[in-house]
This record gives C-alpha cells, sequence and structure tokens, in this order.
C-alpha cells in the first residue's frame, strides 16, 4: 500500500504578506491599468462580434442565436436580430473605447483617470444588467449565469479602482 507523503512543517504566508507583495506588484504594473486594459479588449472585442458575426471571432453569431431561438421563442419577428445585435454591438464597442480612453488617462497619469474608469465601470454595469434583463425574458439561463459573473467582476473592479482612487486623494 502506498503511502501518503507527510506534509514537513511549512509555513503559511500570512495575509499580511500577501498584500504586501500585491502592492510591490501594484507598484511595477498598477492593477487599475490592468483592469483598464481587461475590460477595454473585452468590450472591443465583444462589439465587433456583432458586427463579423462570428465569422473572424469566436465562432458564435449573435444575431442568428437571436434569429433562431430567442425572438421567436417569445413570438417577436426574427427580422429584427441584425438591427438589436448592431445596437449591442456599438454599446459595447463604444464602452471598449471608453475604456481606451481611460488606458491612455492612466498612461499619462491624467487627473480624471479614475474618473472615467469608474463610468466605463458603472456603464458596463448597466450594459450586463439590460443584457441581463434580456436573458430573463428571452429565458436564456446560461447568458444570465455568465452576465452574473461579469457583473461580479466588474463589481470588484469598480471596488478596486474606487479604493485606489480614494487612497490617492488621501495621499
Amino acid at each position: 500500500m502506498a503511502q501518503i507523503p507527510q506534509l514537513r512543517d511549512r509555513t503559511v504566508p500570512s495575509l499580511d504578506s500577501i498584500i504586501d507583495k500585491i502592492a510591490e506588484i501594484n507598484v511595477a504594473i498598477p492593477i487599475s491599468v490592468v483592469l483598464v486594459l481587461h475590460w477595454c479588449l473585452f468590450w472591443i472585442t465583444n462589439g465587433a462580434d456583432k458586427w463579423f458575426n462570428g465569422e473572424f471571432f469566436y465562432g458564435v453569431r449573435f444575431t442568428s442565436a437571436l434569429e433562431n431561438e430567442l425572438l421567436p421563442g417569445i413570438g417577436v419577428s426574427s427580422s429584427l436580430a441584425e438591427g438589436m445585435a448592431i445596437v449591442v454591438g456599438l454599446a459595447e464597442f463604444g464602452i471598449g473605447v471608453l475604456f481606451a480612453v481611460a488606458f491612455v488617462l492612466f498612461i499619462t497619469k491624467h487627473r480624471q483617470r479614475f474618473n472615467i474608469a469608474l463610468l466605463s465601470i458603472n456603464l458596463s454595469l448597466i450594459n450586463f444588467l439590460v443584457l441581463s434583463f434580456g436573458a430573463v425574458i428571452f429565458g436564456a439561463r446560461g447568458a444570465l449565469s455568465n452576465n452574473g459573473i461579469f457583473i461580479a467582476a466588474l463589481l470588484l473592479s469598480w471596488i478596486i479602482i474606487h479604493h485606489l482612487r480614494s487612497r490617492e486623494q488621501d495621499a
């Protein structure tokens, strides 16, 4: 019978030491810059995907799902799908551009960088709440679950950036 190796006396890092390490990383690459860049790329690629309809990006056709499943499922004409996809794509792409502006402001250390980042996050939250409302109407549980995860990630981003702004204002 194989024996399970005994764990030697290993010390678990304290929460303070973990926070200190995160602070060191934040000095080298500010977490706010990483968050803003992440959401910028997220929204620009999501918006562009609606225009290309899955031909170049993820292979998923947002318009196709609206035409074939979602709109007919609630008794609405599928001819609205293309227009809805364009509107959603424009909103997502616009939010991505706003995050790109915030990214440039963070790199140049502009005084409005936190305000633009928080505005972008707020618009993202509103967008996901609208998409979640649509997912409830269409009965798309998978989309609703995904939207909930993104809303939680955006709330965490908002908390982090708001905290960093408050810390900078106090200094």
